[in-house]
């Protein structure tokens, strides 16, 4: 594991996982591959006999202008890598860091270069690349944060926050109901991506909050996150100063007497990025976090309240 794993490393240095990998392309009439008798195929232990010594990678079984001359010199030879080719493409689609494994045509074959028993190079032989990997943009970027984005969902806050005599939760219709959520909730998130050197970040910022009663009721939209009432620093039967809600219809006569209600809070979005020291910025399409509540919306008979 080790040694693939250092393997590995050179590999992503030297192109071959994320980067421009050495490709010769094939032409109409490919030459005889490279005939390899019985050995180490890794070149681990004692490197594999080629008949044909190269010091930069061709076709295979083609030499090439730097071949070993007679007499002397560093024995090096293109060897076929099967082993380690399998391992290459198994890898996932994408390493950490951003690095494509799969931009090398399945009809190409990895090999490396031998010298001396060391292996000192890879390369893909075979067809040319499918392209080398394109730097993205500080807008795709910005679309891929934006897919990331996790908001927190609003925290329900109502009041009266009633309980019929069994122990169902209501609010009541006809009362001014106040609608809120947590502080804490409605700040503000952000995601970043960078792909060196280019980066972006977006930005989710609460506007609004709004409750979907469930009953048939209007939809009621509040800007920011409501007003929580505490006893004693406002009145009962009081107005929200916020996000105030009454309610004209009972869940009478619905599945279990309750309605299913939606508080909801809606997030602008907006991202800035750079590449290349040019900075951009712009804005995504607005972003909702929704909480349901299962409710009973009663008249004012047989209440305790909580």
């Amino acid at each position: 594991m080790a040694l693939r794993q250092a393997i590995l490393s050179g590999l992503v240095a030297a192109g071959l996982v994320g980067g421009l990998p050495a490709i010769a392309a094939a032409d109409d009439n490919p030459q005889q591959p490279i005939v390899v008798s019985p050995g180490d195929q890794q070149g681990v232990h004692a490197p594999p006999v080629v008949d044909i010594n190269l010091t930069a990678p061709g076709h295979p079984g083609r030499p090439s202008s730097t071949a070993q001359a007679a007499g002397g010199g560093s024995a090096c030879a293109w060897v076929p890598a099967p082993e380690m080719e399998a391992w290459l493409r198994h890898l996932p689609a994408r390493l950490p860091g951003g690095r494509d494994t799969d931009q090398v045509d399945p009809r190409s074959r990895l090999y490396q270069q031998v010298c001396d028993g060391l292996v000192t190079g890879w390369a893909w032989l075979g067809p040319a690349v499918r392209g080398a990997p394109v730097v993205p943009s500080p807008g795709e970027l910005a679309r891929e944060a934006y897919g990331l984005l996790r908001l927190p969902k609003p925290s329900p806050g109502r009041s009266p926050d009633l309980r019929l005599a069994d122990g169902r939760a209501a609010v009541l219709v006809g009362e001014h109901t106040w609608i809120w959520t947590d502080p804490a909730v409605f700040t503000g998130r952000s995601r970043t991506v960078r792909v060196d050197p280019v980066w972006a970040t977006v930005t989710a910022t609460p506007v609004g909050l709004s409750l979907d009663p469930g009953t048939g009721d209007p939809v009621t939209g509040c800007v920011g996150a409501g007003t929580r009432w505490v006893a004693g620093r406002y009145g009962l039967h009081q107005r929200s100063p916020t996000c105030d809600v009454v309610l004209t219809r009972s869940s009478a006569g619905r599945p279990g007497g309750v309605v299913t209600a939606t508080w909801a809070v809606r997030w602008r979005v907006s991202w800035v990025g750079a590449a290349g020291g040019r900075s951009e910025s712009g804005a995504l399409d607005d972003m909702t976090s929704r909480t349901e509540v299962v409710l009973a919306v009663a008249e004012a008979q047989a209440l305790i309240t909580g």
